[in-house]
């Protein structure tokens, strides 16, 4: 089980796309990589909206209240700031 585990966080922790976990008001609770320039444990426990084009909000606020609402995961593909 621990090997899976492992495994599996190394995955994650090496993959490019950015993986993020977020609670029910959207701050983030585990993020894989930093945004450049920033450190990560400056990012984790803030607003991930904090780092997403305003245009995404509204999309990003249904999809995550989506996931709490049937428990099921979600992903997207959205713009970032730099």
């Amino acid at each position: 089980m621990r090997a899976s585990e492992a495994r599996l966080l190394s995955i994650v922790e090496n993959s490019p796309d950015f993986i993020a976990l977020v609670d029910r008001d959207l701050r983030l609770r585990y993020l894989n990589r930093s945004r450049p320039n920033l450190d990560l444990d400056e990012m984790i426990d803030s607003e991930l909206l904090n780092y997403i084009m305003p245009e995404h909000h509204d999309m990003v606020r249904g999809l995550n209240e989506s996931v709490f609402t049937t428990g099921l995961p979600t992903q997207y593909e959205i713009a970032g700031y730099g």
